[in-house]
């Protein structure tokens, strides 16, 4: 795979290895069955003659009758290794299976039991920490860049986040076994919506609102164009109202053959990081909320500007976004409101969004991007993931805080993706281009929502 481009077919890059023991098993299944046949096709010919009756035949028939012997025995050996292999092969994959799943749990546990041990000594840890956040201010902005994109310091980002969960419930006093059933060991509550929650809970005795009511302020008509061609295409589409302002949406609308109507929804990601901002949906607090598992202000905002546009919860969609718009995009597909045929994502915090298997997905993550890292572990095994280090080798400055979440970053990715010729991604990349494939583009329409309700006093 070109430039170190890893692909798999989830969270772990067992997962596709175990994808192609079980491929191989097959195949050598069927080597076995087509050397079963023809041994008994060969041994019926054989069986016609004796050595009786060849014994006054020429000197070239005995041979062939030898020759015949001889490949009956080999066609049995070919197909008593055939099937040995494929069954050494399928408890291969079985065996990767259970050792991922067992690493999985142990590392789930290992993590909480430290966020629970971290819990209890936070008043001895408390002092610790702030001095490392001070050190860290204290860095020069390409040193703080480059710490903060180090994959490893991301990876313990990431296992941190798991373990905010027991953290919290040690220090609240709740004991450890019943931490235990509470967390993703157990019930399934992750860390991240737990600790995400209790953010939320404190933001909003102080004035927080993550999920205001929504008005569209404005659309605005799109120049038309084809349907997207590739992942760099896709992402292009979304907007970028940080930089640029303006519309947080983008909505594509096609007639297909049958008359069908389908759409294609671009979310952008967060536009301003004040929890407490007027006016824009796109904001801390719906980071927090979408983490949290609750209705954020920018998920009802897209869901405004979808009925604005017409569409139901029966029309098919497809969603892409980036960031903010990831996470937002991929709550969307969870929710089960819409019928979704496809999600897309870049450098979103998605690890502990639940994504319904039935709904093809790609989600793309940086290893040395914070703010995927922010979404947890990555549970959605059955999704392609796609990560890249985007900085390696990269001469930091300090003009702009995490390079690694850079939507640039995310185009040089996209543009790998589009060219890599592993057949996961490729039968992904597929996918997504067929859902509009033969439709004619109806309208393509770019939306700005705002928020109505204030954040309260």
């Amino acid at each position: 795979m070109p430039d170190g481009l890893p692909i798999s077919g989830g969270g772990e890059t067992t997962s596709v290895i175990t994808d192609e023991l079980v491929g191989a098993a097959t195949q050598l299944e069927s080597l076995t069955r087509e050397s079963a046949s023809l041994r008994a096709e060969l041994g019926a010919i054989d069986g016609l003659l004796t050595w009786g009756e060849l014994r006054d035949a020429p000197a070239d028939a005995k041979r062939a009758e030898v020759d015949l012997d001889r490949a009956v025995m080999f066609l049995h050996q070919a197909e008593l290794q055939a099937q040995f292999f494929s069954w050494a092969l399928s408890q291969a994959a079985d065996g990767y299976s259970a050792v991922e799943f067992g690493a999985r749990r142990l590392l789930g546990g290992a993590i909480d039991g430290l966020g629970t041990l971290g819990g209890m000594l936070a008043p001895l840890l408390a002092p610790l920490a702030a001095t490392s956040v001070t050190g860290v201010a204290l860095l020069s902005p390409a040193d703080r860049n480059r710490l903060l994109s180090d994959p490893t310091v991301v990876g313990a980002v990431r296992a941190g986040v798991m373990g905010a969960d027991d953290a919290l419930m040690a220090r609240a006093g709740i004991p450890a076994p019943i931490a235990a059933l509470l967390g993703d060991q157990g019930l399934g509550l992750s860390g991240l919506s737990t600790a995400a929650g209790a953010l939320g809970a404190v933001g909003a005795l102080i004035g927080m609102r993550p999920a205001p009511d929504v008005r569209v302020a404005s659309q605005q008509a799109l120049p038309s164009a084809p349907a997207p061609s590739g992942f760099v295409d896709r992402l292009s589409r979304v907007p970028d109202p940080f930089t640029r302002g303006g519309p947080q949406v983008t909505i594509e609308k096609y007639e297909m053959p049958d008359g069908e109507i389908r759409a294609e929804v671009y979310i952008a990601g967060t536009v301003d990081f004040d929890p407490w901002v007027e006016g824009q949906p796109w904001d801390m607090a719906s980071n927090i909320a979408n983490a949290a598992g609750e209705s954020s202000g920018s998920a009802e905002a897209v869901r405004a500007a979808m009925r604005e546009a017409g569409l139901d919860a029966d029309t098919p969609v497809q969603f892409t976004g980036y960031s903010q718009g990831a996470a937002t995009a991929a709550r969307l597909v969870s929710s089960g409101d819409f019928d979704a045929r496809g999600l897309v994502t870049f450098g979103g915090p998605t690890g502990q969004i639940p994504l319904p298997e039935s709904v093809p997905t790609v989600l793309v993550e940086h290893t040395d991007d914070l703010v995927a890292a922010l979404g947890g572990r990555q549970d959605n095994t059955h999704a392609v993931l796609v990560q890249r280090y985007a900085t390696e080798g990269m001469e930091f400055d300090g003009s702009e805080l995490m390079p690694g979440h850079r939507v640039e970053g995310y185009l040089e990715t996209a543009r790998l993706m589009d060219s890599d010729p592993d057949a996961t991604l490729a039968g992904a990349a597929a996918s997504v281009a067929g859902f509009t494939e033969g439709g004619v583009l109806v309208s393509r329409t770019a939306y700005e929502i705002d928020r109505v309700s204030g954040p309260s006093s």
